[in-house]
């Protein structure tokens, strides 16, 4: 069975991935490894931290409460959750899966750098097809918004538990059905190479469907930071313009995305999405 993820889509992720590279060997190698939205505050207790490093250890203690042992990281990019995984658990090992041939290889190297290659593997591979191991836990942070049929993700992750393993989630999730047939939602599925616009209840039916038992869901949205209206519009335009005017496919690739991720922006200014955090595990 091919384990191959989707062609355009880790095209994207390559490209995208270069990108942030680029960025942070511009930075001198500072800020985190993370490749995912920064959070603002919240005055609700036990919530993530602003920015975007404690999203990982809230993960851990909050919604896996803190286990240890082996985690399968769906999405790792270039492994950040996994390696703040295994700093905290200094017994712990894991996989991360990726759709990125280019996060791969650069999520190797950092695991050597950090001296982590006996307890970090990396694999380039569809979240759909069964995954090789056993594991206490899994986690995914915007990784499944990708997801062609959530049911059968969430089975291949369920089935790779220990009976009692947990898996927690932090996905954009649209309000209701209805929101997939605003402009700014085909925009935003046309620019991310995706299909389906996933609400909450689509991940609890998956759930439901895959095995697990699904076990609170946590609502972040306040904390979703989103420019004003006119702010938005203009950086959409300036994208589109950008486009018009390079010849460079890669880089028309990024500014696509880019498009896409105003047009997500607007949608959360709307009030059409929802930043959920959901929790379950696999059933003794």
């Amino acid at each position: 069975m091919s384990t191959a993820a989707d062609p355009e889509l880790a095209r994207l992720y390559d490209d995208l991935s270069r990108y942030q590279w680029s960025l942070r060997r511009l930075r001198g190698g500072r800020g985190g490894l993370e490749m995912r939205k920064p959070l603002g505050p919240s005055s609700a207790p036990e919530r993530p931290a602003p920015g975007t490093a404690d999203l990982s250890s809230w993960i851990d203690v909050r919604l896996l409460e803190g286990r240890g042992g082996r985690l399968l990281d769906l999405g790792t990019g270039f492994g950040a959750l996994l390696f703040d995984w295994l700093e905290r658990h200094s017994e712990g090992s894991g996989v991360g899966l990726t759709a990125s041939g280019y996060q791969v290889r650069r999520a190797r190297a950092e695991a050597a750098r950090r001296g982590l290659g006996s307890r970090a593997e990396f694999r380039e591979q569809s979240y759909a097809e069964p995954v090789a191991g056993e594991f206490d836990a899994a986690c995914a942070v915007e990784a499944l918004f990708h997801a062609s049929d959530l049911a059968q993700v969430l089975g291949a992750a369920c089935g790779a538990l220990r009976p009692g393993g947990r898996i927690a989630w932090v996905e954009d999730m649209a309000a209701d059905a209805t929101v997939g047939t605003a402009p700014e939602a085909r925009l935003l599925l046309d620019r991310w190479s995706t299909e389906h616009l996933h609400t909450e209840q689509s991940y609890r039916e998956a759930c439901s469907a895959s095995g697990l038992r699904l076990l609170e869901v946590v609502d972040l949205t306040d904390q979703v930071l989103s420019r004003q209206p006119a702010e938005l519009e203009r950086s959409a335009r300036r994208m589109r313009q950008l486009q018009r005017l390079t010849p460079i496919p890669r880089v028309r690739r990024v500014l696509r995305a880019f498009e896409g991720g105003v047009a997500l922006e607007q949608l959360y200014a709307a009030g059409s999405m929802r930043y959920l955090a959901m929790v379950a595990e696999r059933p003794f």
